[in-house]
Order: C-alpha cells, then sequence, then structure tokens
C-alpha cells in the first residue's frame, strides 16, 4: 500500500462527486458540483445547517475514499485526526471508520471521538463495541472479510467482525476449510472463534494449509506442530508421560 496507509497530513479531502482530492472542499462542491441537489441546499441552508451540510458530504466522500483505497491495496488513508506517537508511522490497519460520522481514527483514538462524536447523540458505553461496531461497519462495506464470508452476513457479524484483528484472522478469513467451521451457527461464536485462532496458529506455525492439515501426508509435521504449541518440555509426569505447559492447547486442537 502506498505510503503504508498514512494518514495525508496535507489534509486533502475527497470529493463525494467526481472522487477527485482537494484541499478546501466547500469551494470545490459549490463551483464545481453546484448542480447537485444536496450542494444547491447549502446556498439556502442557515450557517449552522450549511457546516453540518459540508462536513457531511466531506465524510462520505473520504470514507469511500478510504474504502476504495482498503479494497485496492494502494493509496492514502485520508484519517480524521493526525495522530504522532513518537513519530511511529501507522499502517492502514491502525485505523477504523467512526459508525457515526464515518471519519477514519486510529484504533485507540476509537472511543475517545466516539464519546464526543457531533454526528449523534447516542454515546457508546464500552470501547469493546465501539471497535466492534465500526469493524462491522468496515466489513459491512466489504474490507477484511475475506473472500469465503461476503455472503453470509451474520459469519461476518458474530465471527469475523469479532476477531482480533492480526495475520491470524487474515488466515482464518481466508480459508476455505476455516470458514465452512466458521458457519456452525452465532450461538457457539464464540467458542467457534477460539477454535478458529488456536487452528490457525497451528497452520501458521507449521506452514501448512488446513487442506494440507487434515490429509496424511504430513500427519509427523502436524503432531509435532500441536506438542510445540502445547509447551513440550523434557520432564515427565509421575507415570511417565510427556509433560507439558499448556495441555490444554493440545486439548483443544485435538477437539477442534
Amino acid at each position: 500500500m502506498a505510503n503504508g496507509g498514512r494518514r495525508d497530513y496535507a489534509k486533502q479531502h475527497s470529493c463525494f462527486y467526481c472522487k477527485k482530492l482537494v484541499k478546501n472542499i466547500g469551494r470545490h462542491l459549490q463551483t464545481v458540483h453546484r448542480k447537485e441537489a444536496e450542494v444547491r441546499k447549502l446556498s439556502t441552508a442557515e450557517k449552522e445547517g450549511r457546516v453540518s451540510a459540508v462536513d457531511r458530504l466531506r465524510n462520505l466522500g473520504d470514507f469511500n475514499h478510504n474504502i476504495d483505497v482498503l479494497l485496492s491495496g494502494s493509496g492514502t488513508l485520508v484519517a480524521g485526526r493526525m495522530i504522532n506517537h513518537s513519530g511511529r508511522e501507522y499502517s492502514a490497519a491502525d485505523f477504523l471508520p467512526c459508525k457515526y460520522c464515518l471519519r477514519f481514527f486510529n484504533r485507540k483514538e476509537l472511543w475517545r471521538n466516539a464519546r464526543h462524536c457531533e454526528a449523534t447523540d447516542d454515546k457508546p458505553f464500552c470501547k469493546k463495541d465501539v471497535q466492534a461496531a465500526d469493524k462491522l461497519l468496515l466489513q459491512g462495506a466489504g474490507v477484511g472479510i475475506g473472500r469465503f464470508a461476503s455472503a453470509d452476513p451474520e459469519l461476518v457479524k458474530y465471527v469475523i467482525a469479532l476477531l482480533q484483528q492480526d495475520n491470524v484472522s487474515d488466515f482464518i478469513k481466508n480459508d476455505r476449510l476455516l470458514m465452512l467451521f466458521a458457519r456452525l451457527g452465532r450461538e457457539r461464536a464464540a467458542n467457534i472463534r477460539g477454535r478458529l485462532r488456536y487452528t490457525a496458529r497451528l497452520a501458521l506455525n507449521i506452514g501448512l494449509s488446513m487442506d494440507d492439515i487434515i490429509g496424511p501426508d504430513h500427519f509427523d509435521q502436524v503432531v509435532g506442530g500441536v506438542r510445540d504449541m502445547s509447551g513440550e518440555t523434557d520432564s515427565k509426569t509421575l507415570n511417565g508421560c510427556d509433560n507439558f505447559s499448556k495441555p490444554h492447547v493440545g486439548l483443544k486442537l485435538a477437539s477442534s
């Protein structure tokens, strides 16, 4: 992704109508798109209503632009606020859209924005709920749901949207067999998410696909991977069996 998905600090915004990046979106709308119905209303609106309407069109344009960037894997995200922690550069994965105003913020800043967002009076109670709702908004636009989940809204809402976003969840969303397992139902969603992550971690640790893991050709490699994830030690139990520091991991993998 160009520029690592970093924010455009030049304060350019994407036009909702023509998708052109411009610095003064209000002037651009009233000169280039003055015949559009929503823009025509600006000339007769009170000052407060005019500012609100421009903000809405600006946010919609930026949101559409950011979705295009995320789907294409190239371009620069337009974010709602500059974040600079010790000069760190942020990637697209560090940002999520506010479900109220549609502006993109760093994940750590979402809660603060949602508590004071002028686009709604419905204030959230929990940071976790804020991120889950905003991830669902992205996934509703087709971003980050994987090629096997797009036709199943319940799968997206109860399983995919609540997965921790990392290389493990990326593997899950793009593996055919894991996504079939994920369809077992919303009633078991929490249990399914946990089992998906254990199984995907195993696949990543041993460098195999799920199709390879369930076949007979790599049996010894799979067993070795399970023993490693279970924390195999050099000691023995009282009855002479191998001892593991995390035996629950092996039990989870055996029943997945």
